[in-house]
């Protein structure tokens, strides 16, 4: 995302847009309507998943570097992000995705102490 406006890449800045326009469609297909994401569909009941933090980690740097991601898309990924961060890690793998989570809700100006 941050090299977007490397000329190197032999991509315009519009074909740049409509790549991410397309990658914004399937993330929305992805999507459930608690705001978690799955690898092919929609994730289903309440789990710490990786796969969620990524996607939300993904959007965050997206917007950081101008390109908005869809407004609802996004606010309902963090919601989900703030639920999944309350959820007790049952692994090493678990724990680190709710790090994962913490940061990124931290990136993007919520106040995480009680999280931690």
């Amino acid at each position: 995302m941050t090299l977007s406006d490397e000329t190197d890449f032999g991509l315009s800045r519009a074909e740049i847009n409509k790549q991410l326009e397309r990658t914004f469609g399937v993330l929305a297909r992805r999507q459930n309507d608690q705001g978690g994401f799955g690898y092919w569909v929609p994730e289903t009941g309440d789990s710490i998943s990786f796969v969620s933090a990524y996607v939300m980690d993904f959007l965050s740097e997206s917007k950081a570097t101008g390109i908005v991601p869809p407004p609802e898309m996004f606010a309902s990924g963090l919601r989900n992000l703030q639920k999944m961060v309350t959820r007790d890690p049952t692994d090493f793998a678990d724990a680190r995705t709710v790090a994962y989570g913490i940061y990124i809700l931290t990136r993007e100006g919520v106040i995480t102490t009680n999280y931690i």
